[in-house]
């Protein structure tokens, strides 16, 4: 059985596709990230329109990007008003340092904002290969903090990972998040059809190291992903080793098209992740 999926595409590029509909199916998560190149207007007209076709819009929260208490409470308050926004991820971000209050996602989890505008569903980042932008140990106890939280939050949490290759030692860092007290839903980033420039650049960026070595082990099964094949490979790995799973966190997949949303919308239909759209 084909593995469930989400996918990633920046605001303004949901707002050039001609056609959302032939592309995106009903119900499907499309996650709009924070680049910083994006304002207030057009994260919710993007959001606006993925409502419009029946997908969910699942914006980001970057706590170093928001400038402030005020700029967090519109932006939530718009989205949710306008359209229908329920389910966001909520995440440190990558400046260097904080362009308001907010330093890491815990600092806008604890404000209540999400919770006053009817926020029900909350991704948090996971890292399996750590974060080039904090500490193990930091990452750690976050983790812990946001597993801690949900005990506590009437909304439905899960964590969302940072794309990688080593599908076993994926695996494995979410059968120990589990084992260690952290049970929330796990899904498991992976990079959609893509050039090799443009793939090692975003890697080095987001700190995607160590998986980078399948790139040589794997042979030309995986590097066909770089030529603009889809990364079927790695998929189908993941699924043989849910199947093999009597229990598990794993719950679905999440989607990275580094500009490839398309390809990787037909890819995802074409596999069985998602299904077909309907005239």
């Amino acid at each position: 059985m084909a593995v469930a999926a989400s996918i990633e595409i920046p605001p303004a590029r949901v707002l050039e596709m001609q056609d959302l509909a032939a592309v995106l199916p009903k119900g499907v998560r499309v996650y709009l990230p924070e680049l910083g190149t994006d304002n207030n207007e057009t994260f919710v007209a993007a959001a606006c329109a993925l409502r419009a076709i029946g997908a969910e819009p699942v914006p980001h929260l970057a706590a170093r990007r928001i400038a402030s208490h005020a700029a967090l409470e519109a932006r939530v308050a718009r989205l949710a008003s306008e359209a229908g926004v329920t389910d966001v991820l909520v995440l440190a971000g990558s400046p260097p340092s904080p362009e308001g209050p907010f330093a890491d996602s815990m600092k806008i989890l604890e404000t209540g904002v999400l919770d006053r505008h009817g926020i029900t569903h909350i991704g948090v980042a996971g890292h399996p290969e750590g974060s080039p932008h904090f500490t193990d140990e930091v990452v750690q106890n976050a983790m812990r903090w946001k597993a801690d939280f949900a005990m506590r939050s009437d909304a439905e949490m899960r964590i969302v990972t940072q794309f990688g290759f080593d599908v076993a030692g994926m695996v494995r860092w979410s059968e120990e998040i589990a084992a260690s007290g952290i049970t929330l839903p796990v899904h498991l980033g992976f990079a959609g059809p893509t050039k090799l420039r443009a793939m090692l650049r975003y890697a080095r960026s987001c700190g995607v190291g160590p998986s980078m070595q399948v790139l040589t082990s794997r042979g030309n099964a995986l590097l066909r992903l770089f030529a603009g094949y889809a990364p079927e490979p790695l998929v189908r790995e993941l699924e043989t080793a849910l199947a093999r799973m009597k229990t598990g966190n794993i719950a679905q997949i999440h989607l990275y098209p580094f500009g490839g949303s398309e390809r990787t919308a037909n890819w995802l239909r074409a596999r069985g992740s998602w299904p077909e759209i309907s005239a």
